[in-house]
């Protein structure tokens, strides 16, 4: 991405506004699944109002103001497929004949 940043290059400012867009990846929500805990800095990440038996224990919920863990999902699987759109418009990749991951 470093590179990207230093040249110009068609469709760059698009996949520079994706990889900027940070909206899913929530500070507290990333080290619980990194380092496999409920707990940032001694402080529990899943409120108590969503501490139920869902899909991550209703830490999804807690760090992205409620929305649902299959919300989460669909938002996750966009942003992914317009990564990948733009991806492929500034290295010119040719998907024809491939199939997308989810349908």
């Amino acid at each position: 991405m470093n590179r990207l940043r230093k040249i110009e290059i068609p469709y760059k400012s698009t996949l520079m506004d994706e990889v900027n867009d940070r909206a899913l990846f929530d500070s507290s929500f990333r080290s619980c699944m990194i380092h496999y805990d409920f707990y940032n800095k001694g402080i529990c990440a899943v409120k108590d109002e969503y501490l139920v038996e869902k899909p991550f224990f209703g830490l999804i919920e807690s760090c992205f103001e409620g929305i649902s863990g299959e919300d989460y999902q669909e938002l996750l699987d966009n942003k992914i497929f317009r990564l990948s759109e733009a991806i492929e418009k500034v290295l010119i990749i040719s998907t024809q004949g491939y199939r997308p991951f989810s349908s």
